[in-house]
């Protein structure tokens, strides 16, 4: 089913040149969708940090999981060399 929608598509955009345009966007939106939410993480963790301040022991317990998410996702994010994945033309 899924590869006949991906068919349609590719049909409606112009072909096998249309095939090419859609998996750009696809490339371009699953970068987005990971950046928003690496930035998403980021601000949690920082208003994490900000409500126990005063108390490092329990920043360090309760905060972690979001700096330990972020270690996951950057890779995803970022090729080899701390370039993008996706080579721009």
């Amino acid at each position: 089913m899924r590869w006949v929608l991906c068919a349609s598509v590719c049909a409606l955009l112009g072909g096998p040149a249309g095939c090419h345009y859609y998996e750009e966007f696809r490339m371009m939106k699953g970068t987005a969708d990971i950046r928003s939410e690496t930035a998403d993480l980021i601000r949690a963790y920082r208003e994490c940090m900000e409500w126990y301040e005063k108390e490092p022991a329990k920043a360090r317990e309760y905060c972690s999981g979001y700096s330990q998410t972020l270690r996951e996702i950057q890779p995803a994010a970022v090729g080899v060399g701390g370039r993008e994945s996706r080579e721009k033309p």
